[in-house]
């Protein structure tokens, strides 16, 4: 066998090792989603079950065990019972930070990632207000959002990889909070974290 021959018989051999890297599972592949349902507190104390899928689009080599990559957009499904029923919205270049209802409205506060090009709330208040009859409006003054004082939904820190182990799970408020306690995003961050006014003692090992 010549030299030619032995190079594209490894290159062969190559790609047939990578194929199912490339392709076979979201962690390999260039795109790739992390979702799960989570118990998120309203401000009236109710819990509810949203779901969560955030995407993100790698940024190293399919070898990196760091999983380095870059958030693109959130999508958000819940039951906001009433006429609006099941609310399903996909915001790229965003991620959530809360979502609350007061009477019959709901308040979503986003967060940019990035440039934003189709942008869905104003910088100075980024909040989208659905109404009863499903019609979303993006805030254009604070005074439109009633005052909720802490954040509710879990932002995928410290990185994609930090929260893989959650995908396809039940994100329960103790979990979370304590999960977010372990790896806050900077100082300050736990008085932000809303489970009525009170931190868990202790942190569960993932």
């Amino acid at each position: 066998m010549g030299y030619d021959q032995v190079r594209n018989s490894r290159r062969k051999l190559m790609a047939a090792m990578l194929s199912p890297l490339l392709f076979g599972g979201c962690k390999f592949s260039r795109y790739f989603d992390v979702e799960w349902d989570e118990e998120v507190e309203l401000f009236c104390g109710k819990i509810i079950i949203v779901h969560i899928k955030r995407g993100y689009e790698r940024t190293s080599s399919i070898f990196d065990p760091d999983l380095r990559s870059i958030q693109r957009s959130v999508e958000i499904t819940f039951d906001a019972g009433g006429r609006i029923g099941v609310f399903k919205r996909k915001f790229d270049n965003y991620d959530v930070r809360y979502i609350y209802k007061n009477k019959e409205y709901w308040y979503i506060a986003l967060s940019e990632i990035g440039f934003v090009r189709n942008r869905v709330v104003s910088e100075k208040v980024p909040i989208l207000i659905v109404h009863p009859d499903r019609k979303e409006v993006a805030a254009s003054e604070w005074g439109q959002v009633p005052y909720f004082k802490k954040s509710n939904i879990m932002p995928p820190t410290p990185n994609a990889a930090g929260v893989l182990h959650f995908n396809g799970k039940l994100l329960t408020i103790a979990a979370k909070e304590a999960h977010w306690k372990k790896y806050p995003r900077g100082a300050g961050d736990g008085d932000l974290i809303n489970v009525r006014g009170v931190q868990p003692p202790a942190i569960p090992q993932p």
